[in-house]
C-alpha cells in the first residue's frame, strides 16, 4: 500500500490531496463519533463476545476509488472486495453498538482504506498499473479514538478484541492489558 500511495502522490502534481500517513490507515467498521468513557467497557465487552465467535478471515482489495462520488470526491480510497465475512462482522459490530445506545448505521457499509483527503477539485490519478496486493488479514476489532490536528488525524488505540478468541477473554487496552471497568 505504501508503494501505491507513493505512485498516487507522484501523480498528484497539483497537490490536491493530503496523503494519510501509513500508521493511520485503518478499515472502519462503524464510526461512533463522541463516546462517553463509561460506554467503552460495556461496548467492548459486547463486541468481544460477538467477535470471539467468528473466525479470522482475509479480504481482498479491489481498486482505487474517489469517494463518495468521482465527480465530487472528498477522499482517495483503496476499496475492499465484497466479502460476506466482512459484511457480517460490520453488521455484528453495529448490533453491539445499538445495544449500548448508539443509533444504527443507516448508510450501506462500503469497506475501504482512506489513502488521502482531497483538498480541492478532482485530482487526476492513475487507475491502472497500480500493482497487486496481498489480502488484508482481519484478525481483530479495535476501538480507536481520533485526535484531529493540522497535519491530519492521529489515532489512539483504546481497546481491541480478537476474532475467534477464547470465550471469556476480556478485551485488551493499548498495551495488551485487560480492559478495566470505568
Amino acid at each position: 500500500m505504501a508503494a501505491l500511495k507513493a505512485k498516487l502522490a507522484a501523480a498528484d502534481a497539483e497537490g490536491r490531496v493530503r496523503w494519510v500517513r501509513a500508521d493511520s490507515w485503518h478499515l472502519t467498521l462503524r464510526f461512533l463519533g463522541g463516546v462517553e468513557e463509561e460506554t467503552v467497557a460495556p461496548l467492548m465487552q459486547l463486541v468481544g463476545t460477538t467477535v470471539s465467535r467468528l473466525q479470522a478471515f482475509d479480504v481482498g482489495f479491489s481498486q482505487v476509488q474517489l469517494f463518495p462520488k468521482p465527480r465530487r470526491p472528498r477522499v482517495v480510497t483503496l476499496g475492499l472486495k465484497a466479502s460476506p465475512a466482512l459484511a457480517d462482522l460490520a453488521e455484528r459490530v453495529d448490533d453491539a453498538c445499538a445495544r449500548v445506545g448508539f443509533a444504527r448505521e443507516e448508510r450501506p457499509f462500503r469497506p475501504h482504506i482512506t489513502l488521502g483527503r482531497i483538498r480541492q477539485g478532482v485530482p487526476a490519478l492513475p487507475t491502472t498499473g497500480l500493482g497487486r496486493f496481498s489480502p488484508l488479514a482481519v484478525r481483530e476489532v479495535v476501538l480507536l479514538q481520533s485526535h484531529l490536528g493540522p497535519s491530519g488525524a492521529r489515532y489512539e488505540r483504546l481497546a481491541g478484541c480478537a476474532l475467534g478468541a477464547a470465550s471469556g477473554q476480556p478485551p485488551t487496552h493499548a498495551q495488551g492489558e485487560p480492559a478495566r471497568e470505568h
